[in-house]
């Protein structure tokens, strides 16, 4: 054999066991967990685009991948990941340019978003991390994953010493599309409060009010409770969660801890076209919305007060109040309880507003916004089980 083929043969052989074996790190997400809720939320989140790292391939938002070192300039490499029970297999194929140099590969995952949403209590799964140098066989590994219930929303994760925002992810309760909402509305319509809903219509701010006024009673009238359930099934060092209800559990159980009495609320709000959005502070979440379309009169409300049995001739009511309710509408049920919540949300607001204003700094106080959550590409969960509306006993409906 002549030295020059020699010499490349020897060359070729090198190559060949620099690349013989695929060693690489799996990225598991947090803390080898997927919130189902998180992945609906940001499946169509819009983001401020910026530069990506030349070491990042792939997805840049995929919370899945593989960290490994380049063996040789301009070198092939196929990640795939693959659950069959929550994800198709999802493959990133592509070169890493340098060598020495250690890449973020992420493949853009394929979610099976309906098996996500079925998930109603934490499971484990197991993800399978499969890469291929070259054309060398590819090198697997196998990580058990918990499957958080989709009623497990994170609301901050540590990230080294950085906490990343991901309270967003409550908006997603909030469907102002759920079927259930267009049942509540036609049962709110039967208690004859308003006889329509009409949103901003006429920028009348005493009928937005009223019909606010209207929803709270029928919470009233179906017996709704605040029932304080926070904690998760599962649990997380680096991730902050809560347990929130979906809206048809809500419904049909008449329980609400303080997000899904304000979850649902919201929910009916925007429906009928009135801006409404969560509001939190420390260990608390209430309900808010603008009285007028040109958003300039905020109002809260303390969610935790539907069913308590408030007299409100013991309270001092506001003039804006007292004009946008009639004393023929003031259910002995329902008024006072609305405005204490009225009252009460709203001054809590005001007395904490600052804190709202400057929420990049303190991070305990929060105001989404649902119609700016939607704008951002914020989903909500879709409603997809078997549950069945069960309609008040003497609405129309029911009979």
């Amino acid at each position: 054999m002549p030295a020059s083929s020699l010499r490349f043969s020897i060359c070729l052989l090198l190559a060949i066991a620099a690349t013989a074996k695929a060693e690489f790190t799996a990225i598991t997400g947090w803390e080898q967990q997927i919130f189902p809720s998180y992945v609906i939320a940001s499946a169509a989140l819009r983001t401020e685009k910026t530069e990506t790292p030349r070491e990042v391939l792939g997805d840049p938002r995929s919370l899945l991948g593989v960290l490994l070192k380049s063996p040789a300039k301009n070198t092939p490499v196929k990640v795939t990941i693959e659950c069959p029970e929550f994800m198709e297999a999802s493959t990133f194929s592509g070169t890493l340019a340098e060598k020495g140099t250690t890449y973020r590969v992420l493949p853009k995952i394929k979610y099976n978003y309906t098996r996500l949403t079925a998930c109603n209590q934490a499971a484990t799964t197991n993800v399978t991390y499969r890469v291929q140098i070259g054309n060398e066989p590819a090198e697997e590994q196998t990580v058990t994953f918990t499957i958080r219930s989709i009623n497990d929303c994170p609301i901050v994760m540590q990230d080294g010493k950085d906490l990343i925002d991901i309270s967003f992810t409550f908006a997603a309760y909030a469907n102002e599309q759920h079927p259930f909402v267009d049942k509540l509305l036609r049962e709110a319509m039967d208690n004859e409060i308003v006889d329509k809903f009409t949103g901003y219509q006429g920028n009348d701010e005493k009928q937005v009010i009223l019909q606010a006024y209207a929803i709270w009673d029928l919470f009233v009238a179906r017996d709704m409770r605040y029932c304080d359930i926070r904690t998760t099934a599962a649990d997380s060092n680096s991730v902050a969660s809560q347990h929130v209800r979906l809206i048809e559990d809500t419904v049909n159980n008449s329980q609400a801890n303080c997000v899904d009495g304000s979850v649902l609320w919201v929910s009916m709000m925007r429906k009928i076209g009135i801006n409404a959005f969560l509001i939190f502070e420390p260990g608390h979440c209430y309900a808010g919305f603008y009285s007028d379309r040109e958003q300039k009169h905020l109002h809260a409300i303390e969610t935790v007060l539907i069913g308590e049995e408030i007299d409100a001739s013991e309270l001092k009511l506001p003039k804006f109040l007292r004009e946008a309710i009639p004393e023929d509408y003031r259910d002995d049920r329902s008024f006072g309880s609305f405005a204490a919540a009225l009252m009460t949300g709203t001054a809590k607001f005001k007395k904490n507003e600052s804190h709202y204003a400057d929420s990049e700094t303190d991070r305990r106080y929060r105001l989404i916004n649902i119609a700016s959550a939607r704008n951002a590409g914020v989903l909500p969960i879709p409603f997809q089980n078997n549950a069945e509306f069960e309609w008040l006993e003497d609405s129309e409906e029911a009979e």
